[in-house]
């Protein structure tokens, strides 16, 4: 495995050539804006970047990175650029994100990645077709970091819709149902935030900072994506809190449920520990009581049990009725 995926010659009107390994290795500056992707773990890629391509140890080591976090290094001879995305590769979850590593330099952009990334694939179909392509080395990063947030809306517009059925569905549904669903909701947006919050900061330096190689056009173009990967972030933050008091609400509800049944329970305590203890005091067999021969004294043992059942029994009722009888009335849904 050679590790090259794909490079291309930009001819400056939205097309490119398709180049290999002889024309990447004469490439100099003042040649054309030459976009070099490769998979981090080719061997003749590793080796090239190693050798023959003129990197800083800095930059090649962030390139061949198992792992980046989304990230701007600007250095005095280009720019390192980090980005994720979600994963949209068959039988994967899309906040199992993808990632790619680029180094942005006068005339040429050296991108990695260690999964397939549909952005990039986006971008190559545009160049073949010669129709609205990439005209500069600049215009791919850009074009990348669009088509890597363009993805995230419906991954994020699932989980808002997920979030709004777990918040309408009534409670009889089952709360343990619920609970491990907004477990798993938690779960996949706090790993979305973790990635798209410093995301945001990576574009919105993109879009401020005059001294990278893009020019206005290209930082209102970028302006535009930092507002809306803010928004991704604040909508990420939104999910995470009413998940959170979501989930909250129906552990209060459960634990509601069970002080109720507690309280039934200590109810019967009251009610039945006396009549025990006097049972046992007197003596289980009822042929062997004293008195039993003589009507008056049994009489009036019954009569102290079942005052003693009857009294405290009816006292606490009547103290458990408006806990025990109250409707159980549902919030109002979170409103966003």
């Amino acid at each position: 495995m050679n590790g090259l995926v794909a490079a291309q010659l930009l001819d400056g009107r939205g097309g490119a050539k398709s180049v290999g390994w002889r024309e990447i290795r004469a490439w100099e500056p003042g040649t054309g804006a030459l976009w070099v992707h490769f998979d981090r773990h080719g061997h003749e890629a590793r080796r090239w970047l190693r050798e023959k391509s003129g990197l800083d140890v800095i930059v090649v080591k962030e390139l061949l990175a198992d792992a980046s976090r989304p990230s701007i290094i600007p250095l005095s001879d280009g720019t390192l650029i980090n980005l994720r995305g979600v994963n949209t590769n068959p039988g994967a979850e899309p906040e199992d994100m993808v990632w790619v590593q680029m180094w942005l330099e006068p005339g040429r952009l050296i991108s990695s990645r260690h999964r397939k990334v549909a952005a990039v694939q986006d971008i190559r179909e545009a160049l073949a077709a010669r129709a609205h392509g990439p005209v500069n080395v600049g215009d791919i990063a850009i074009r990348l970091a669009e088509r890597l947030l363009d993805r995230m809306d419906p991954v994020i517009s699932e989980l808002e819709e997920l979030m709004e059925d777990l918040d309408l569905r009534a409670a009889a549904d089952g709360r343990k149902k619920q609970r491990l669903e907004l477990v798993d909701l938690r779960r996949r947006t706090n790993k979305l935030r973790r990635w798209v919050g410093p995301q945001q900061s990576v574009i919105t330096r993109m879009s401020t900072d005059k001294s990278l190689l893009f020019d206005e056009q290209q930082r209102v173009r970028l302006s535009h994506e930092a507002n809306r990967v803010t928004r991704y972030v604040e909508d990420l933050t939104d999910l995470r809190d009413r998940a959170s008091a979501k989930h909250d609400e129906i552990s209060q509800a459960q634990s509601e449920d069970m002080s109720r049944m507690m309280y039934v329970l200590s109810v019967a305590a009251a009610i039945f520990l006396p009549l025990t203890l006097l049972t046992e005091l007197v003596g289980v067999d009822f042929d062997g009581i004293a008195g039993r021969e003589q009507s008056l004294p049994f009489d009036l043992f019954v009569i102290v049990l079942v005052a003693l059942g009857l009294g405290p029994g009816y006292l606490l009722l009547a103290r458990a009725q408006p806990v025990l009888l109250a409707p159980r009335v549902r919030p109002a849904p979170l409103v966003r």
